[in-house]
This record gives C-alpha cells, sequence and structure tokens, in this order.
C-alpha cells in the first residue's frame, strides 16, 4: 500500500482503513512500526466496521429518543432495502452479520456526515482521530517527526471522506510538520508489482 501509493518509496507511514484498521511506518533503516489493526472485537478504532456499528448504536438511541436526532435511521433503512429500521436491525441479528457486512454500512455514516449530519460529524471526525493517533504512534516510534516522509491514507473509507482527510491531514501535520498526508497514487497491488520488480534485479 506504502510503495504503490507513493508510486515506489519504501520508506514512510500508511494508515489502512476498510472494513479493519492499521497504520504501519517503515524507516528509511529498515526498521517498522505499527499501531492497531486487532482486530473488530479488541481494536480497529476509525475502521469501516467502527464507523458503521457507532452509526448504527447512534441510530437506535435516536430511535428510541435516547439521544440527538439523526437522519442515518432513514439512510440506513433506504441504504439496505428495508420498509423500517426495526426491519434492519431484526435482518442484522437473524442473519448474523459479520464484520465486514456491518462495515459495509460505513459510507451510509460518511455521506450523512458530508451531509451536515451532527450525530455523523461527530462519529467521522471521532473515526479521524482515532487514525491519526495511530499514524503519530508509529512516527514518534520511529523517530521520524522531524523528518520529511509520506503519509498514505489507504483503504475504501478514505472515499468520499473530505472530514476524514482533513481531519487526519491537520492532526499528523501539527506533529510532523514535514509530513505529506495524501490518497495513494496508485492501488496496493501496484505497489506489489514494484517491490517484486525490485527484487528481481
Amino acid at each position: 500500500a506504502l510503495v504503490g501509493g507513493t508510486a515506489g518509496k519504501q520508506f514512510g507511514v500508511v494508515i489502512i482503513s476498510g472494513t479493519g484498521s492499521i497504520a504501519v511506518g517503515y524507516h528509511p533503516s529498515g526498521r517498522i512500526e505499527r499501531a492497531g489493526g486487532w482486530g473488530h472485537l479488541l481494536g480497529d478504532e476509525g475502521s469501516g466496521h467502527s464507523i458503521a456499528l457507532r452509526g448504527l448504536n447512534a441510530a437506535t438511541r435516536a430511535y428510541d429518543g435516547r439521544d440527538l436526532e439523526t437522519s442515518l435511521i432513514d439512510s440506513f433503512t433506504r441504504e439496505t432495502g428495508e420498509t423500517t429500521f426495526e426491519n434492519l436491525v431484526s435482518r442484522i441479528y437473524l442473519e448474523n452479520w459479520s464484520a465486514p457486512d456491518i462495515a459495509s454500512l460505513a459510507p451510509v455514516v460518511i455521506t450523512a456526515a458530508e451531509n451536515g449530519d451532527e450525530v455523523a460529524i461527530k462519529i467521522v471526525s471521532s473515526a479521524a482521530q482515532e487514525l491519526a493517533l495511530a499514524g503519530k504512534v508509529v512516527i514518534r516510534k520511529l523517530g521520524m517527526n522531524n523528518d520529511a516522509f509520506d503519509v498514505v491514507l489507504s483503504g475504501g473509507i478514505f472515499t468520499g471522506s473530505q472530514l476524514m482527510i482533513g481531519e487526519i491531514s491537520k492532526t499528523i501535520r501539527s506533529f510532523a510538520p514535514a509530513a505529506l498526508v495524501s490518497l495513494p497514487l496508485n492501488e496496493p497491488v501496484i505497489g506489489a508489482g514494484m517491490i517484486a520488480l525490485q527484487m528481481e534485479k
């Protein structure tokens, strides 16, 4: 993901958020550090699963009147083709939805946040801060906070979420001012091909 994302560089930091999440850093000396990646039961903060689960929880609380109103109730129902939010909840339990199944609803929360839903904004902002924290921990472990390097934001969760990208970039750059935070230039498979070609030389 890092090599493909930077079009060839083998040092820097990659923050990945898909169904799960992890941050991994590569120092020019060859040292590698990581933070996160503990799975949906014990971690994966800032991941698609975490965002969607928190969104669903916020929706259930709002549905009951225990918390702030949110458009997520209608958005989740419409996205899944159900007639009522209660039907969706029943389906999740009856079909024993897996972590990827839950994570598939993360774009609903991200879209709601981009459209100004305050509850969704809070969830997405919190996810961004968790991912930025993982990145900062990796940078600190590698002692790279004063260096110039790339931070690649890889994974489907970053697609369409300017809020997440902006918050992560701001937080990382406040800690490592010379870091360049960006979306990947190429897919991870391109990076794998680049590494394979270098190994053949």
